[in-house]
């Protein structure tokens, strides 16, 4: 029996018509001692293009916390506004953000008075942000793995949940310019994550996500306890809530109770119908790692000789883990459009 339900995971129509409400708790520990000293804030941000959409992508130092934002345009309205919460962000827990690197983007260049208290500093003509450039090149390695273990196809609209969900992780993992250990996420809060919460789901995984309005209709026994939904993304609250994507309304939902199943032919179907679905070719990603090379080797024309030799290797590891990627990927379910 126990072997069934670890397979199989619970029965739909028992938890549609059996789960009941649970109380929300605070899932996560605050340690203030945790939490980064040093106020002042320098961030470099630069653009990110992942098919044809646009974000902006900034770092915080000495907090190293990744911050994107999704830009309906690269005009110059569209990019200060993702800048201004970026730093609207920073300053929701007491940071204060004193300088912005920037590319000479003119859209970028352009709102610099627009930032009261902030200094917009703009590189030169050609330069590039080696340290924004590698996040981004690490966010899109971490998403093209994450498409690649979809069993569905990912929509264009499921592309900017896919991104925060990928910086979400990013900020749960502690680099090396950091020396006491945590990470940024807990640098920047104060709070430390539930793992239960935090790790339990993953993007694309199937769940049944308790409906709040069922309580509404109690006398009703046509109507369901829970809903199908893919989980996107956690919400970064207290009470370990996640975003997830209804699969009977094709809206976004923000829960604090869930159960996760096995996925099931009826929601792969599911999410293959959603419009504007969009896939992964082996001859197009290659080509796309040729375009990451390339911007690997402006990055070591930019760099000492003696740090050219880690680029280097990053290289390498990139491209040999994109080769192994093609040889599984015969028969490709995907292509990049």
């Amino acid at each position: 029996m126990h072997r069934f339900y670890d397979i199989y995971g619970a029965q739909i129509p028992a938890l549609r018509g059996h789960t009941t409400k649970k109380r929300a708790k605070s899932s996560v520990m605050s340690d203030s001692a945790a939490k980064a000293q040093v106020t002042k804030q320098k961030l470099t941000a630069d653009v990110m293009h992942l098919l044809d959409q646009k974000f902006i992508v900034s770092i915080s130092s000495p907090l190293e916390l990744v911050l994107i934002c999704h830009v309906k345009s690269l005009q110059v309205d569209d990019l200060g506004t993702g800048v201004q919460k970026h730093l609207n962000t920073l300053r929701s827990r007491g940071f204060e953000p004193s300088r912005i690197h920037v590319d000479p983007h003119k859209a970028l260049v352009a709102p610099q008075t627009s930032f009261p208290g902030v200094e917009v500093d703009v590189s030169g003509a050609g330069d590039h942000l080696s340290k924004v450039d590698i996040k981004i090149r690490r966010l899109k390695e971490m998403m093209r793995s994450i498409v690649a273990a979809l069993p569905f196809k990912l929509s264009r609209e499921r592309l900017k949940d896919l991104a925060t969900y990928a910086v979400s992780r990013m900020n749960l993992c502690s680099t090396a310019s950091l020396t006491d250990g945590e990470c940024p996420r807990v640098r920047f809060t104060g709070n430390k994550p539930d793992f239960k919460s935090e790790l339990g789901p993953s993007f694309g995984q199937y769940v049944e996500a308790y409906n709040p309005r069922s309580h509404q209709h109690s006398n009703d026994i046509t109507f369901a306890r829970t809903e199908p939904c893919i989980a996107l993304y956690p919400s970064a609250k207290r009470n370990g809530s996640w975003f997830f994507y209804n699969l009977n309304t094709k809206g976004y939902v923000r829960r604090s109770q869930w159960r996760k199943l096995p996925m099931t032919q009826m929601v792969i179907s599911a999410m293959n119908a959603d419009e504007g679905d969009f896939s992964i070719d082996t001859r197009e990603l290659a080509e796309d790692v040729v375009g990451e090379l390339a911007e690997g080797r402006q990055l070591l024309d930019a760099h000492p000789l003696s740090e050219r030799v880690s680029v280097l290797g990053c290289l390498g590891m990139r491209l040999l883990a994109v080769m192994k990627l093609a040889i599984q990927m015969k028969k490709p379910r995907y292509s990049w459009k």
